[in-house]
């Protein structure tokens, strides 16, 4: 064999293992921090708010965000609801509106958690859980609190709902997350009796019964959540306790979450917290958080100061659809950072693109007008992008690139002319350009639309 061919041998060779290598490279892969194009600066608020000509400067007065949650409670399509407005008697039509989705969600095809379809079988089964026969002409609203970090499904069960085979990380009968001393109206129960159909201000579904305390009356729960002074959780998450020397464990708490204040001393800070009396009904005890816990008295200003602080506290934490895996997916951590503030924005990420003071469209611009439009008009720290199922903070721009913060699953890379996985599943920041190059797109060819919590 002549010289030549030996050397085309062995680069025919030496090609085929590049691609081998490449190929097995397709496997899911976790991507280490910080993300391309960012450096490790950029992973510090200050480095952001830096930029700012006036980051300390109040962009909603409380006035105004009171003005703000009551336009969009009143609007149904946002998903916001002012429970303690509801009527005290629902008619058999009102509750069966409120469960259309549930009845909806049997329509679909999802897999269980063997990754077998759900069967006719199991669908008959939760339709009879449903227990819509036994709906009243007339539904008289019972009210309750949570007792602790539980789950809001979009069905009286369990079963893992996957819309692809080994999808573990996304169950699509998982709604949200939501917190210990959140208020729910009951409307409905499973035929089991196991689980209760509740609205909550920024949910509706299930719960089920284990996780929840009666209240003897509407007043009971609305004193709690008026109660002044009062004080708000701003870290990302932390433990509360049933005794001042902080050995007995209460609950876990989360960034947003409101206390009633009894008592502040240098080594913890006293709370009033939903309990079980010995009558089975609500009553209140008190609860301990660390002396040098987040906690600020009252909500933070809306300053794009105080909401990169809170934002960037997030940074690494674990992502979690639905609050699955004690995450956050894209649009809790939206729903979180500004809560602090008072702000209430609805849970998923399509109303959340709804519910700012107004929105710019995006969709029908290319990729460098979209981001030179976002430089121009966004405002760090108030603007939210959107894109089809994902929501992002924008919080600047470093040398002609726009940069977010938000919790990312992951995003696609071209390799071997195949798109791969790079996983991400936590809180970071980066600019519009991941997954350029890859089929599906950047996070800027996709991004559809901006909307501005504040006015200009």
């Amino acid at each position: 064999m002549s010289v030549i061919k030996q050397h085309k041998v062995l680069l025919a060779f030496l090609l085929c293992l590049l691609m081998l290598n490449g190929c097995q490279s397709m496997k899911e892969q976790l991507v280490p921090p910080p993300l391309r194009g960012v450096d490790y600066q950029m992973e510090e608020y200050q480095y952001w708010t830096r930029k700012l000509s006036s980051p300390q400067a109040e962009l909603l007065t409380p006035e105004e965000i009171d003005s703000r949650n009551e336009s969009l409670m009143g609007r149904k399509d946002l998903y916001i609801f002012d429970i303690f407005n509801l009527p005290d008697v629902l008619s058999r039509e009102e509750v069966l509106e409120m469960l259309e989705m549930s009845q909806a969600m049997l329509q679909r095809d999802h897999f269980d958690h063997l990754n077998h379809p759900i069967s006719e079988e199991k669908r008959d089964e939760l339709r009879r859980q449903l227990n819509l026969e036994a709906i009243p002409s007339s539904k008289r609203v019972q009210w309750a609190m949570t007792l602790r970090e539980c789950d809001i499904r979009a069905l009286p069960t369990n079963e893992l709902a996957m819309k692809y085979e080994s999808d573990y990380e996304f169950d699509h009968f998982q709604y949200t997350k939501i917190d210990p001393g959140e208020a729910l109206a009951i409307v409905h129960h499973s035929s089991d009796g196991r689980w209760s159909f509740v609205t909550g201000c920024f949910f509706q579904g299930w719960i089920e019964n284990k996780d929840i305390v009666l209240a003897e009356d509407k007043e009971r729960v609305l004193d709690f959540f008026e109660a002044s002074p009062f004080v708000i959780y701003t870290g990302e998450s932390s433990h509360l306790y049933y005794d001042s020397a902080l050995s007995i464990f209460a609950m876990k708490v989360r960034m947003g979450m409101r206390f009633p204040l009894v008592q502040e001393e240098e080594d913890y800070i006293c709370v009033r917290i939903p309990f079980r009396g010995v009558d089975g009904y609500l009553t209140f005890t008190e609860g301990y958080l660390p002396g040098k816990a987040s906690l600020h008295q009252d909500y933070l200003p809306f300053t794009q100061e105080n909401i990169a602080r809170v934002a960037f506290g997030l940074l690494g934490s674990h992502y979690g659809w639905g609050g699955m895996f004690e995450g956050r997916d894209c649009s809790r951590i939206i729903f979180d950072i500004f809560r602090c503030t008072g702000l209430l924005l609805p849970r998923n990420s399509t109303s959340q693109s709804q519910a700012g003071a107004y929105s710019i469209d995006l969709a029908e611009l290319n990729p460098a007008q979209k981001e030179a439009l976002v430089i121009e008009k966004g405002i760090p720290f108030a603007t939210i992008l959107n894109l089809k199922g994902h929501v992002m903070l924008y919080i600047g721009n470093e040398e002609g690139k726009a940069y977010i913060i938000h919790s990312l699953w992951g995003y696609r890379e071209s390799v071997c002319f195949k798109d791969r996985l790079r996983k991400v599943a936590r809180v970071v920041v980066s600019d519009l350009h991941l997954g350029e190059g890859s089929k599906k797109g950047s996070l800027l060819d996709r991004l559809s639309s901006m909307t501005f919590l504040v006015s200009q």
